[in-house]
């Protein structure tokens, strides 16, 4: 599945000049990056809430990622392999062959519909995003002005 999310262009080349600047760049974006995940991650455990146990036991498994370059939040784990299913749904009334009994019978109906792969792709996770799209954006510029007043200080 390709990632999606947001992109800030020129975010890294941005970074990459201002190492000379400010030493502690990285564990600061590191942070800022976690702090935005774990704000998403949380917001769409909470829109889960509601949902039903599948999709509650989904949520509880997404995990925000410390990483310098972007803002990562995860999906899905060993105990919940179900975690996509219950994120994006899933066509319904499909055949689906058991190779065990030799069978087939119709399936995948213990995930909501398929929600698309566009602008109302998802049920928790991807509603989280676009939501909080408005205050991550903030969130970012907010570290970028903070960044460049260190950089220049007589601005």
């Amino acid at each position: 599945m390709p990632s999606e999310g947001i992109e800030i262009e020129g975010l890294r080349q941005f970074a990459r000049e201002l190492k000379a600047i400010s030493p502690d760049l990285d564990a600061e974006l590191k942070a800022l990056n976690f702090q935005v995940a774990s704000k998403v991650k949380d917001d769409a455990v909470a829109r889960a809430a509601g949902q039903g146990p599948m999709v509650r036991r989904a949520a509880q498994s997404l995990r925000a990622a410390k990483q310098a370059a972007r803002a990562a939040v995860f999906l899905g784990n060993n105990s919940t392999p179900f975690a996509f299913g219950a994120e994006f749904g899933s066509a319904q009334n499909r055949p689906r062959s058991l190779p065990n009994e030799g069978t087939t019978r119709l399936g995948w109906n213990q995930f909501r519909p398929w929600s698309g792969s566009g602008s109302t792709a998802g049920y928790f996770l991807y509603p989280a995003i676009r939501q909080d799209m408005p205050e991550i954006v903030d969130m970012y510029g907010d570290a970028v002005e903070k960044i460049a007043k260190q950089a220049f200080p007589e601005r």
